[in-house]
């Protein structure tokens, strides 16, 4: 009862009504929402199955296959959780930087590097241990990706049905997880758990490049008055509504739907109603501030 609402699911509730649900259905009505979905639930399962074949097994793969004692192994697994909180704290700053995509590219291939290097190429590092130690912090930053569901996913769906969408599809990707101990038991029997991790890069790889079917999201602001759209973007829409809930309706650059974005006023000093009637003689109507349709669908 304490924690106040949020401000964008109530500017929704004015704008919508009530009525408004975002049920799963409503994602499945609506192509673009359907392919995103689909997209964002394989991005989902690839770098959850890369996660639960490295964090699942590499212990048991230090411990029995490398002969490693329990308190070097630990020591081990420790570099690498040290090198997932400089990847997560550093995915964010990436990922605002230089894009959602090529930050999730970027820590994926440092992912799937290290772990092959471990795994496949440990023979050839082994006589260097700072050098292993170095990998094993490598695998650590790149599962720093996992902090880019929350921003990636928010950005690509509609307040209406977010929620409906993230939690379906990361809850989906994890239910398939079951799978994994039963994969990874039946490779490693015939590979060895070094053969059965290695799955891990491959995953992870094909999680870096699956991230390319998503529209760039970097730069999208989720606005306090988003609504979701399937028919096609009003020619130009009535004044008398927009000048009432004060709103600029277009279209996503990123998603391809129409949005709506709340149009700022800035009164300046001196800037009467007298002043602002006699600058707007003999103009257009887009120039006077109203809200103008632009479609870039």
């Amino acid at each position: 009862k304490l924690m106040p609402e949020s401000d964008i699911w109530e500017a929704q509730q004015r704008t919508q009504g009530p009525s408004a649900r975002g049920q799963f259905a409503e994602i499945l009505a609506a192509p673009a929402l359907r392919r995103l979905f689909a997209l964002a639930l394989v991005l989902a399962l690839t770098d959850m199955s890369a996660y639960w074949f490295t964090y699942s097994w590499l212990p048991p793969y230090l411990y029995d296959q490398l002969g490693f004692s329990m308190a070097k192994s630990g020591i081990w697994m420790l570099v690498t959780q040290a090198g997932a909180l400089l990847g997560y704290l550093a995915f964010g700053l990436v990922a605002d930087r230089l894009g959602r995509r090529i930050a999730y590219s970027a820590f994926s291939l440092l992912w799937a590097t290290g772990l092959l290097a471990v795994t496949w190429f440990w023979d050839a590092i082994a006589v260097w241990p700072w050098l292993t130690l170095c990998f094993m912090f490598l695998v650590g930053v790149g599962t720093g990706n996992f902090s880019g569901y929350g921003p990636i996913f928010t950005e690509l769906f509609p307040t209406q049905v977010r929620s409906t969408a993230m939690g379906t599809a990361f809850n989906l990707a994890r239910g398939v997880q079951f799978f994994t101990p039963l994969v990874i038991t039946q490779v490693a029997l015939r590979y060895g758990l070094a053969g059965g991790i290695s799955l891990a890069p491959f995953f992870a790889i094909l999680t870096g490049a699956w991230v390319w079917l998503l529209p760039e999201t970097r730069g999208t602001r989720v606005t306090a008055a988003e609504i979701i759209r399937v028919s096609p973007c009003p020619s130009r829409p009535s004044r008398a509504r927009s000048s009432r809930i004060g709103l600029r309706t277009g279209c996503s650059r990123t998603t391809g739907w129409p949005t709506t974005r709340r149009a700022s006023r800035i009164r300046r000093p001196g800037f009467t109603a007298r002043s602002r009637r006699s600058r707007s003689r003999g103009r257009s109507a887009g120039s006077r501030g109203w809200p103008s349709a632009c479609c870039t669908c």
